[in-house]
């Protein structure tokens, strides 16, 4: 008999909540502006924007002050482009697990009032945007640990949750894009502990093909680590990486674009959570974190091709995002705690990181973490 993960049964409304997932996620405005989204202590909705599109983002008094999305509360985030350009925003409610969502009103503009329930019961959820433009969502669910998804349809409403095949008992989530455009889902299975997958049998379409399992490795069982990371090479050929049983990493890559999968090979390090980006050349970089010593990154030494060893970036990565701004250029933030004062208190500390000097710099500071 198979025993379902932990979140397959619901405690008591309010009496238990999801620890917020507090990684900062960065994405680009129409007109270039980055905008940084971020999780509070106080599961309140953050987030801070460049305020000219010429300006220099590494420079912190370039931004906006942090500020909040509402008072509602939000355990796991996500954030999507509409096809005009607008940016929204999706949420994992902590007390009744259903998603919701807010989006700007304009591109470049502000925001819808309040949150807007999507409904559902889901333990975790990604989301990517078809070739089209129409952003989907792919949940699992909290009874069962199945996979369903919900994508916005041609008028602009939403297809409402349902099943996306549920063959197989769901952990780890993780999706990107084909060369083509079809939708790919990674996704850790709780009866065999490999990493399997499921795609698109067309571009926007809402047919799927089967699960299929991309190989025996296994994966490690801590579901709230950063254990699976996708990356698309400039070829468009999707590259996986993850964090195995014995906290080594792994990786394995499409032998063509939209093509069939090589077998894992070792990365070299033994971490606890992965991240991966692309820069503007095309080339992916992959950072992680090793308890014993801090953090690490490697990158691709030309696109397409082979990787360079890993070297060490000097602390760890605790609240890390990665994005890109309006040229393609990495950006890429670290939150952590610290304190200051002659009686310590302590604080929110937000660095930027800068490639051409391989070290960070102070971005943001937080005293009062709980302010709007």
């Amino acid at each position: 008999m198979t025993t379902l993960p932990s979140f397959s049964s619901i405690p008591e409304k309010f009496s238990e909540r999801f620890n917020p997932l507090r990684n900062p996620i960065i994405v680009t405005n129409q007109d270039g502006r980055p905008e940084v989204f971020m999780i509070g202590e106080d599961y309140k909705v953050r987030h801070r924007w460049l305020l000219k599109p010429s300006d220099d983002w590494a420079e912190s008094s370039n931004w906006s002050d942090w500020t909040c999305m509402g008072d509602d509360a939000v355990a796991i985030l996500a954030v999507a482009k509409n096809v005009d350009g607008r940016i929204e925003v999706f949420g994992h409610d902590p007390d009744n697990y259903t998603i919701k969502h807010k989006w700007q009103t304009t591109p470049n503009g502000g925001w819808s009032d309040g949150w807007a329930s999507l409904g559902g019961e889901y333990a975790n959820f990604k989301v990517e945007t078809n070739q089209d433009g129409r952003i989907e969502l792919f949940a699992i669910s909290v009874w069962g640990a199945k996979l369903h998804h919900n994508y916005q349809t041609a008028n602009g409403g939403w297809s409402g949750w349902s099943s996306l095949n549920e063959a197989i008992t769901l952990q780890t989530l993780s999706v990107g894009k084909n060369a083509d455009g079809r939708i790919e889902v990674f996704a850790q299975n709780f009866e065999d502990n490999a990493l399997w997958h499921i795609w698109q049998s067309e571009v926007n379409s809402s047919k799927w093909s089967q699960w299929g399992s991309l190989g025996d490795v296994k994966l490690t069982r801590d579901k709230f680590l950063d254990t699976v990371a996708v990356g698309q090479n400039a070829d468009g050929r999707l590259e996986v990486f993850i964090i195995d049983e014995n906290l080594s990493v792994k990786k394995s890559y499409q032998t063509a674009p939209n093509g069939s999968w090589n077998l894992w090979g070792d990365v070299g390090l033994k971490c606890t959570s992965l991240f991966i980006g692309k820069n503007a050349n095309g080339c992916l970089e992959l950072f992680a974190n090793a308890d014993d010593s801090g953090a690490w990154h490697k990158l691709q030494k030309d696109p397409n091709s082979s990787w360079s060893e890993w070297e060490t970036l000097g602390y760890r990565l605790d609240l890390l995002g990665v994005g890109n701004d309006k040229d393609g250029n990495l950006i890429v933030i670290n939150g952590y705690m610290g304190s200051t004062g002659p009686a310590p208190f302590t604080i929110e500390l937000w660095d930027v990181w800068i490639p051409e000097l391989n070290r960070f710099f102070r971005w943001s500071i937080r005293e009062n973490r709980n302010k709007c």
